[in-house]
């Protein structure tokens, strides 16, 4: 067995007979949905995530490896190269940017030394991205003109920030109260977190939990696309039926099952229960399963998913094929692939900044030997929604921290505003939590490398974490509040049905609204048993 499956096998802790296998299947012309669906014999609990990551790896190696065969032979040919040192060469980081010339060079505590930081290698990976295609480069030619070029890459690290972030990182306590014993995978729970501005800058970064001791390793932050949850919820449902004006803030809709899959009711709610006629904010908060799929259906999950991809700038959306994401299942996280930390995180900055979608950026600027600009990269503007739209969303995650029974009220910093949204996928394989401030958005996730089930009585709730972390991020900031759009008013609502307040409602609520898209005056005949405190979605309990 070769060195190459040896390294694959480890680096993906699989068996090395199945990533031999799967290596070649895949020369013999078989694509990844193929062996994962048919080939299971073949290469054993693979799943397609891990079987794609086992492709793009192998692809990397060997071009790595034919990449250092032509500079060796080049090397030769000149007589300059020594047996002794190719293998030093051959020893080397992947990647390095011209003798350390990435400015600045983040004051690092999670790595072992000469180790480059998660940070670091993604600011690489984007760097040799868009140098590929600005130039129409492969890959291989744009690594090497990264390492010879003399290249000076200007990150838009905060050092400050940064150093957090890989702090909490080390300490298994941040994401448990007890230090996790490993699975049946050999594997504990591994971890990512995000933070950014509002114009797409990424601000802080980390890939994994523990000490970094590889550089270009695994990058949970924006290699891992893995199910949101229901932090998609927000992107792929609310935030276009406000924008198309389906809904409004206490629009009622009945939680009831959409339909029957093997006789069972379909979706669930995680309290198990249907609660019937619930308003907007109530099913945000509350993340009930069932009133996104019925949003969906409305608006369609072909439209959903071209909102996603040209308002949110999501990347890893399949809208073609036997499977693909143009389902109401969407709505919950059921994706084909899933999305990247990265990515979901920066689709929350027009939920912050009145509507604005800036792809975010781990630098800014790429200068060549004489100070010349080689790359801009700085992000421009993109309308994702309008500011009404922006400003009330903004509100309503908010009700899912502050408001009662709210899935992420846990993240709650007191003075300092904070909306944002849950997430956990199906099985409890992933958990996330995409949070913002005034001054910073963060987006956190935990999960198996090899999806399984996450231990929850044993984990910190996603964003217990978030704030443990964004607590000392805010650390001597002054407390602000988001501000509201001039065109949005709020307005005092009857929580039966939805509309403006008259003197018969008897249980009222504050909600924001267009100034042109106002509910008119409530017309329901109110019972008796109504003000004497009957039974209402209000009192009902804390689902996520």
């Amino acid at each position: 067995m070769n060195d190459l499956i040896q390294t694959l096998a480890r680096e993906l802790d699989a068996a090395p007979e199945h990533v031999e296998n799967v290596v070649r299947l895949i020369d013999e012309g078989a694509t990844i949905p193929f062996i994962a669906r048919y080939r299971k014999e073949l290469h054993g609990s693979m799943d397609d995530q891990l079987l794609r990551r086992l492709a793009d790896r192998l692809q990397y190696l060997r071009g790595l490896a034919a990449r250092k065969e032509e500079v060796r032979a080049a090397v030769e040919g000149q007589g300059k190269l020594t047996e002794e040192e190719y293998k030093k060469y051959c020893a080397e980081p992947v990647v390095t940017v011209d003798s350390s010339q990435v400015t600045p060079d983040p004051s690092t505590t999670q790595t072992a030394q000469g180790v480059t930081s998660y940070y670091t290698d993604a600011v690489i990976e984007e760097v040799i991205a868009d140098l590929m295609e600005a130039n129409n480069w492969s890959r291989e030619y744009a690594s090497d003109r990264l390492r010879q070029g003399g290249y000076r890459i200007y990150m838009n690290v905060d050092a400050k920030l940064q150093k957090i972030v890989e702090e909490k990182f080390l300490d298994w306590q941040t994401f448990s109260p007890n230090e996790l014993s490993p699975n049946a995978n050999d594997e504990t729970p591994e971890a990512a977190f995000v933070i950014m501005d509002y114009e797409g800058k990424v601000l802080a970064l980390v890939g994994g939990k523990g000490e970094k001791t590889q550089s270009r390793s695994f990058n949970r932050a924006t290699m891992a696309a893995r199910s949101p949850g229901s932090a998609i919820k927000p992107i792929a449902v609310y935030a276009p039926a406000l924008e198309y004006d389906l809904i409004n803030w206490s629009t009622v809709l009945v939680d009831s099952p959409v339909m029957k899959n093997n006789n069972n009711d379909w979706p669930k709610n995680f309290s198990g229960k249907y609660e019937g006629d619930v308003t907007v904010v109530y099913a945000l908060r509350k993340s009930l399963n069932t009133i996104p799929v019925k949003l969906i259906q409305q608006l369609t999950p072909e439209r959903s998913v071209e909102f996603m991809e040209k308002k949110f700038g999501i990347t890893t959306l399949v809208k073609s094929g036997s499977v693909n994401d143009c389902v109401p299942a969407l709505t919950l996280g059921s994706m084909s692939k899933g999305i990247y930390l990265e990515e979901i995180t920066a689709a929350y900055a027009p939920f912050g900044n009145g509507g604005l979608y800036y792809k975010p950026a781990t630098y800014s600027r790429i200068e060549d030997t004489n100070g010349n600009v080689v790359y801009d990269n700085t992000s421009t503007k993109n309308r994702a929604l309008s500011e009404d739209t922006a400003s009330i969303m903004n509100r309503l995650l908010r009700q899912v921290v502050v408001g009662e029974s709210g899935t992420g009220r846990r993240a709650n910093m007191g003075d300092m505003d904070v909306v944002g949204k849950t997430g956990t996928s199906q099985d409890y394989y992933d958990r996330a939590f995409v949070g913002m401030t005034p001054y910073y958005i963060g987006g956190f996730w935990t999960g198996y490398d090899t999806p399984a089930e996450l231990p929850e009585s044993r984990l910190y709730s996603p964003d217990t974490v978030w704030k443990t972390i964004m607590t000392e991020v805010h650390e001597g900031l002054e407390p602000k509040q988001f501000e509201l759009s001039d065109d949005v008013v709020s307005m005092e609502f009857c929580v039966e049905s939805g509309l403006a307040v008259t003197s018969r409602c008897t249980k009222t609520e504050t909600g924001y609204y267009k100034k042109n898209a106002l509910p008119g005056p409530c017309d329901m005949p109110h019972e008796a048993t109504d003000e004497e405190g009957g039974d209402s979605p209000e009192n009902a309990a804390a689902v996520q």
